[in-house]
């Protein structure tokens, strides 16, 4: 699909999100601070064996859809060793918002997901897809900031809703620093005692 067709249909289907997703039809220089984050960021991760053999966990972040300027796309696939489904599935839009910071926008797979599980292994990850095809999550975007050499992302107030529920939400965070990735999922439901606070130190593999 040719490139500006992307944006044109892209920018269709997020009305009242235009300014978020979609760019100018003259793609501008490639910019070097999103790409130092891919650079950071992409690669395939492991615990450490002193996590424990409960706490064993994999992170695969790949680089997707090269050919579409503007922003960066990565894909981000977290699994649990030992279980079937991954506990972290999406994609992210790496771009500037209008303050010049760079946010990630996360996006949902179609369906269930289940059909892409380990995309990452694939020398194209997810070519089959185009980004009209994904479903936005805008409340569960991170804000992403460079504080000495490391990426730090993070989620901005309570508006990432969990699995549909109208009080229960969670929040997520990483620190990237090119060899090691600190992520942190945290699920909170407001006025009971079912918090579930999550911290992964991952190592890059190889």
């Amino acid at each position: 699909m040719n490139m500006k067709i992307r944006f044109i249909l892209l920018g269709m289907l997020a009305t009242g999100c235009a300014s978020v997703i979609q760019g100018p039809t003259e793609a501008p220089s490639p910019d070097p601070e999103l790409n130092s984050l891919v650079t950071k960021l992409q690669g395939n991760y492991t615990t450490p064996e002193s996590a424990g053999p409960r706490d064993q966990y994999d992170l695969h972040i790949v680089p997707i859809w090269n050919d579409l300027e503007q922003s960066r796309w990565i894909y981000v696939e977290i699994n649990r060793q030992g279980e079937s489904r991954p506990m972290v599935q999406h994609v992210y839009q790496l771009r500037h918002d209008a303050r010049g910071t760079i946010e990630a926008i996360q996006f949902d797979l179609p369906g269930s997901g289940r059909e892409f599980i380990g995309a990452w292994r694939s020398r194209q990850p997810l070519n089959s897809l185009v980004p009209e095809l994904l479903i936005p999550r805008f409340p569960c975007s991170l804000q992403v900031r460079l504080v000495d050499g490391e990426f730090i992302g993070q989620m901005q107030g309570t508006g990432c809703m969990l699995d549909n529920s109208d009080r229960n939400y969670y929040q997520r965070g990483f620190v990237a620093g090119g060899s090691t990735i600190n992520w942190t999922e945290n699920i909170v439901r407001p006025g009971t005692r079912g918090n579930q606070y999550l911290t992964i130190d991952f190592v890059k593999a190889g």
